[in-house]
């Protein structure tokens, strides 16, 4: 009943792997879209593409044997083959990955949880924009996203206005590096980040902190894997498996481009940044911010009540 009600002609079956592997994921959008909603629509014959996704598990006549030899697979083939993973494939960056632990369907996020927008500018390639929130146990939450071409910076400064919401506190913007440089800019000799703050200011009339993000991209892409380590929680007597970055599944670019990330051949520690790797870097200035988590109820309680005290120590010493 949550197939669209559709004639296709053309079937065809495939395994996450092989020489076509890249090209048939594209095609059908596989990590971009939800479950078995219409993926693409064909350019030539107008059909539209639904992606219907199949488990080893759900095939009950399969032999023992071939179990067996799936299990002896290397790890990566064996997820691919046994689960019906198209995000893992060999040579991946982050082969941490996983979309049932990293991404999460969105929620109302609490008024009082920090918030930050990273930002890695292009103009050609898509700026990528992610509107971020860190929890009091230290998740980092990509919970919207803006991700677009043939943006100036003044554009992309008044996209981001537009679509921060009035009541959200977003405590600084961290953006690409390079957008502080001031060659061949304007005729004012203006930065980018000097246009995306007056921008800021003649819209909101008060000051954005935009900081410059740390590029260490090793030691980026270091953290970024602490976060991404899967780790078991308890909720309501049920064992959870989860970890510390978690991505709104509306942000629906990062969960194409970034399990499609591979390494870099002559630098072995760092990535290929020929691939899509825009929604990365921004997750990454984000990141190597080093956002402090936000209080529980229990520390803003604490923190009030010391404050309080203080201010009555104060009192009684001028008395």
């Amino acid at each position: 009943s949550t197939i669209p009600e559709l004639k296709p002609q053309i079937f065809s079956t495939g395994n996450p792997d092989g020489p076509g592997f890249s090209w048939v994921k594209k095609r059908w959008n596989i990590s971009g879209a939800p479950r078995l909603s219409i993926r693409t629509v064909d350019e030539k014959s107008g059909l539209p593409r639904i992606f219907i996704p199949s488990a080893l598990a759900d095939n009950p006549y399969l032999d023992k044997s071939y179990l067996l030899i799936l299990d002896s697979l290397p790890p990566e083939k064996r997820r691919a083959y046994r689960e019906g993973d198209w995000d893992m494939f060999k040579g991946q960056y982050f082969s941490e990955w996983r979309k049932d632990i990293h991404v999460c369907e969105p929620f109302r996020i609490p008024d009082d949880w920090k918030r930050f927008v990273g930002i890695d500018y292009g103009y050609t390639a898509p700026s990528a924009v992610y509107w971020t929130a860190i929890s009091p146990d230290e998740k980092i939450y990509l919970y919207r996203e803006l991700y677009q071409t043939e943006l100036t910076y003044s554009e992309l400064a008044e996209n981001i206005i537009s679509l921060t919401l009035d009541n959200e506190d977003i405590r600084y913007w961290v953006a690409d590096p390079s957008i502080w440089s001031k060659s061949g800019t304007n005729d004012f000799g203006l930065s980018g980040a000097e246009i995306m703050q007056n921008i800021y200011f003649q819209t909101k009339k008060k000051r954005i902190t935009l900081i410059q993000g740390d590029n260490d991209r090793i030691n980026g892409w270091r953290s970024l894997r602490e976060l991404l380590k899967p780790f078991v929680y308890r909720n309501k007597g049920q064992d959870i498996l989860t970890a510390k970055f978690q991505v709104f599944s509306t942000c629906s670019n990062f969960i194409r481009t970034f399990p499609s990330l591979v390494y870099d051949e002559h630098k072995v520690e760092d990535l290929d940044t020929d691939g899509e790797d825009h929604a990365a870097d921004a997750a990454r200035y984000i990141i190597m911010s080093r956002p402090k988590p936000s209080m529980t109820n229990d520390q803003r309680e604490e923190m009030l009540f010391r404050k309080a005290m203080k201010k009555k120590k104060q009192l009684n010493y001028r008395i």
